[in-house]
């Protein structure tokens, strides 16, 4: 195969159109993507991954830009915001944010700081803004974005969401590969086979942006199995693949996408990979073709136990008895299990985290992940909390904060969600963390934080001897020293 997908034009490098900033933990693939559009194009653009004022305000003085451009969700939004304000005052130059957080509150352009607000996918409107401004046209009626001119806002209508994917060159992962050089020799690297999802789930992004672009018509995408197929190929030839994670929320949903990529996969590439399927979506024919094409894990959520809260409150409607099924089906199949499990869920009882508990002592998957929930701004379970009085939303002028549960979770609920690894795999220990958990004020830690590195660690340590045993023929001679190097890294 040619990689003809993501050949670009010529591109003046003399000088540069927008310069990128990323302050997040976790690498923007719309970033990645955008900037891959934009190259393409022939635009020259760059992603900086810095928290540092002054060395972004640095970055600016000497690659002079003609916009500076955010991405940002609602957590590191307001220390974007920040950086937006001392760059602002330091250098007066155009400043657009887009994201997650911008897409759903586009009233953050009454902030002083920010100029212009991208609305949805940005790579179309990106190009369409540079083309407008090099010919030296007007730019306030571009779709897609909010715009600041004269102390005026024009507030444009939303771009059409990209019906063919394959339009887009592949993710840029140069500027992060740069920045952080060990991200270029992980095991593993991440992929996407489309966007959007065909589930509605409370706690999700989906369902807001669902709602917000498209009222469902063509939300969930797919990139053709080639491109797929180029991009991981691609990839490999510049920075070396073992193994792939594919990203999407549903990889499971296209069966006949899936027949036909399992063929080429087994055919082209020959990794292992790990994806993830919704309950309902695992079926035995399926499994089979994709683990005789590499897949080696599936990850299946299971949010809690109770189907009351499940259905009710997050809006997945499956029974256990059909993640039990799921999760036989998956193992017959010779493909292991990972698993997701939600704490602070309104109305959610200690009792019930302890049944959690005890059910996956039953399950015992081989990865588990488990999380307190974010209710973040405009979500349908902020909202539903907020009818119900169990929470209360914090805002400010232009800012609103994930809602807060009205009535604190209690010391051994935190402790049992602190455990819960531990306890799932020993039920015995529920007792003494209840009685630990009582004794020690965990309401003075960020249990947030620390649930958050003890997921990661203890998923590090097991994904690591899950690469080493399922590939030790192949690769077990390098992958010791690898393994070792990436988790003391991370």
């Amino acid at each position: 195969m040619v990689y003809l997908l993501n050949k670009t034009k010529y591109i003046n490098l003399d000088t540069m159109d927008i310069l990128f900033i990323d302050p997040s933990e976790e690498p923007s693939v719309g970033l990645m993507s955008i900037q891959a559009y934009l190259k393409k194009n022939g635009y020259s653009s760059k992603i900086i991954y810095e928290k540092s004022p002054g060395f972004i305000i640095q970055e600016i003085i000497d690659n002079k830009p003609l916009y500076v451009g955010f991405s940002c969700n609602t957590i590191n939004y307001p220390h974007c915001l920040t950086l937006s304000k001392k760059i602002k005052s330091s250098t007066g130059i155009q400043i657009i944010f887009g994201g997650v957080h911008p897409s759903i509150d586009p009233s953050i352009i009454d902030e002083a700081s920010i100029d212009v607000v991208c609305i949805g996918e940005g790579e179309l409107t990106m190009v369409e803004l540079l083309e407008r401004v090099k010919k030296g046209s007007s730019i306030i009626d571009i779709k897609g974005l909010w715009i600041k001119e004269d102390g005026k806002i024009h507030r444009n209508g939303q771009r059409e969401l990209l019906e063919n994917l394959d339009i887009l060159p592949f993710w840029d992962r140069s500027d992060y590969y740069k920045k952080f050089p060990y991200k270029a020799r992980e095991y593993s690297k991440n992929f996407s086979i489309g966007r959007g999802c065909n589930y509605n789930c409370s706690f999700c992004i989906h369902h807001l942006f669902r709602e917000k672009f498209c009222n469902d018509s063509n939300y969930f995408r797919q990139h053709s199995v080639d491109y797929v197929i180029e991009h991981i190929l691609y990839v490999k030839e510049k920075w070396g693949l073992n193994a792939i994670t594919f990203r999407d929320d549903t990889f499971g949903s296209n069966k006949e996408w899936l027949n036909e990529f399992a063929q080429k996969y087994k055919k082209y590439v020959k990794l292992p990979y790990v994806a993830g399927f919704s309950v309902k979506e695992v079926d035995v024919n399926t499994l089979r073709k994709l683990r005789q094409s590499g897949l080696v894990m599936l990850g299946v959520g299971l949010e809690t136990s109770h189907e009351r809260i499940r259905a009710g409150i997050l809006n997945k409607h499956f029974t256990n008895n059909d993640y039990l099924r799921a999760v036989d089906t998956i193992r017959k199949n010779d493909i292991l299990v990972w698993t997701f499990v939600l704490h602070g869920i309104i109305t959610q009882k200690k009792e019930e985290i302890i049944e959690d508990i005890l059910f996956l002592n039953k399950v015992k998957p081989f990865v588990l992940n488990n999380f307190f929930v974010i209710y973040f701004p405009f979500f349908h379970i902020t909202r539903l909390g907020i009818d119900k009085k169990e929470l209360v939303v914090a805002s400010t002028k232009h800012q609103l904060y994930p809602g807060q549960l009205i009535k604190p979770l209690s010391n051994d609920f935190i402790g049992l969600c602190l455990a819960f690894h531990l306890c799932s795999r020993w039920p015995v220990l529920i007792p003494l963390v209840e009685k630990i958990s009582a004794i020690i004020p965990l309401e003075s830690l960020d249990y947030v934080f620390i649930s958050y590195l003890v997921t990661k660690y203890l998923f590090l340590a097991k994904i690591t001897y899950f690469w080493f045993k399922i590939d030790f023929i192949g690769y077990g001679r390098s992958l010791v020293l690898k393994s070792i190097s990436r988790v003391f890294r991370v």
